[in-house]
């Protein structure tokens, strides 16, 4: 329930419950005074008839000495007052008498006649009145009070009682709606502000369990879901942290060597009266291959620094993709002529495409110098692009064949696979990380490489929206292939 239902429900039902514990005690305390009621009219009937018996004598309603009231002052108490009337009207005795009031006092014949026969009861006392016959001759009137002394006492009692009960409901009530607050409010809250600090303060947090459907909920799950955001964006800041000092102390190894050797190659310049025509031409040659290398390796760190620090690829542009696969697979033929390698390069692709082009071109050109840089001469090196619509051609290892077909589904495939020595299974996985080389030694022969080729292909690709996967088997060799997604195709 959210917690501003759940409060209008609650104030409401701490409105009504004192109405309704008010109701309840209202109703008990009438049931109980009923019964009391009923039990005490008995108790003062029975005791006015005996009162009454002693009343029955005609020389009681005359003037006399108070002796002669004896009888009558024994049977009056504190709590019973009877008072005698002559037949008109004045008051021959009352048992309540003190010195100060008047003698013989005359009451009216409007009061005298009032409420004959009548028990009346009031807060304090039951008084009955009746006129005395002797042979229907009116000989006086009596009248007696009796103070409901039980009553009184009882009604204190339940005074304290219902005063002691209404503050044990309203302390009980209290510290039910105390306790639901604290459930519902202060101990989620308490619980977040002790996760929060301790995440602040870089101290493990539990994951909160069984939380509640309502606003304070919704806030902690807003938390959890923000810490794990804050986590991983550490995590890939310490991730960035140590790809960047790993780039840094690779660059600085790979750049170490060519280095060396431009400092080397220079002071052995310097002795030109030592050296030939030819050595110095050889020097030269040496120097300036040394130079394009760490140029190459500044243009690949650029580009890919560029890469990942931009979110998405830019001036993406549609383009015919027969044409544009066409221009991208051209100019490889005579490098591979150069190494002996022969090329096959095949381009089967229908519809057009969003690309960047100047990215493709430096996705080709890293792939297939990975593929020339690993591949021997009199060897293959095939290079080929296909839609959906297409079939995959023959010329892919058949060990591989039917894999490809289903990763690549109804994406646009381009493949570029060569004949050499294949990559260890455990080596795959890392082959796209930055500065990774599957060969254990940066000074083989084929240590030219900077490290980020496959690395920035792979980052193209992704910003392309697609996928790249390499397979290596032997004894055939390797094959790359890059899966893009069709967005406007038209039929072959």
């Amino acid at each position: 329930m959210k917690i501003k239902h759940w409060l209008m429900v609650s104030f409401l039902v701490v409105m009504l419950l004192p109405v309704v514990a008010g109701l309840v005690f209202f109703q008990l305390i009438q049931a109980y005074d009923e019964r009391q009621e009923f039990k005490e009219y008995v108790e003062m009937t029975g005791r006015l008839q005996e009162i009454e018996l002693l009343l029955q004598e005609g020389d009681l309603y005359r003037v006399q000495p108070a002796e002669k009231f004896q009888a009558v002052q024994n049977a009056a108490s504190s709590s019973l007052k009877i008072t005698l009337y002559r037949a008109d009207g004045i008051t021959v005795y009352s048992s309540m008498a003190d010195n100060l009031a008047p003698k013989l006092y005359r009451v009216k014949a409007s009061i005298l006649y009032e409420h004959l026969y009548e028990l009346r009861k009031s807060h304090r006392a039951y008084t009955l009145k009746k006129p005395f016959f002797h042979q229907d001759d009116l000989i006086g009137f009596y009248e007696i009070t009796i103070v409901r002394d039980q009553w009184l006492e009882a009604f204190q009692h339940r005074t304290l009682l219902v005063a002691i009960g209404w503050g044990l409901f309203f302390l009980l009530l209290y510290g039910a709606a105390l306790y639901v607050i604290h459930r519902k409010l202060n101990r989620p809250m308490q619980r977040l502000m002790r996760q929060m600090t301790a995440f602040a303060k870089g101290e493990a947090v539990p994951d909160t369990v069984n939380m509640t459907k309502d606003e304070m909920g919704e806030l902690i799950a807003r938390f959890h879901s923000m810490r794990a955001q804050i986590e991983r964006a550490r995590q890939d800041i310490a991730e960035e942290q140590r790809e960047r000092e790993y780039m840094v102390a690779s660059l600085s190894h790979d750049l170490k060597t060519p280095l060396t050797s431009l400092h080397a190659y220079a002071e052995a310049l310097q002795q030109e009266e030592e050296l030939s025509e030819e050595e110095k031409r050889e020097y030269y040659a040496v120097l300036f291959d040394k130079i394009e290398h760490m140029k190459r390796m500044l243009d690949n760190l650029t580009m890919y620094t560029a890469l990942k620090s931009s979110a998405q690829l830019e001036e993406r542009v549609e383009v015919d993709g027969d044409e544009m696969f066409d221009m991208l697979f051209s100019g490889y033929e005579e490098l591979c002529t150069q190494r002996g390698i022969r090329l096959t390069t095949e381009c089967k692709v229908t519809g057009s495409y969003l690309m960047n082009a100047q990215q493709l071109i430096r996705l080709v050109d890293n792939l297939m110098s990975n593929a020339i840089r690993y591949t021997e001469s009199k060897q293959s090196i095939w290079l080929g692009a296909y839609s959906p619509s297409h079939p995959l051609p023959s010329w892919i290892f058949p060990t591989l064949a039917d894999e490809v077909q289903e990763w690549g589904g109804d994406s646009l495939l381009m493949l570029v696979q060569n004949q050499g020595e294949t990559i260890a299974k455990d080596q795959l996985e890392r082959i796209f990380a930055p500065f990774y080389q599957a060969d254990s030694s940066r000074t083989k022969a084929h240590a030219g490489s900077s490290g980020l080729g496959l690395s920035i292909a792979k980052m193209i690709v992704e910003k392309h929206d697609g996928n790249v996967r390499i397979w290596s088997e032997a004894p055939f060799g390797t094959l790359v292939a890059c899966r893009f997604q069709v967005n406007k195709e038209v039929p072959s």
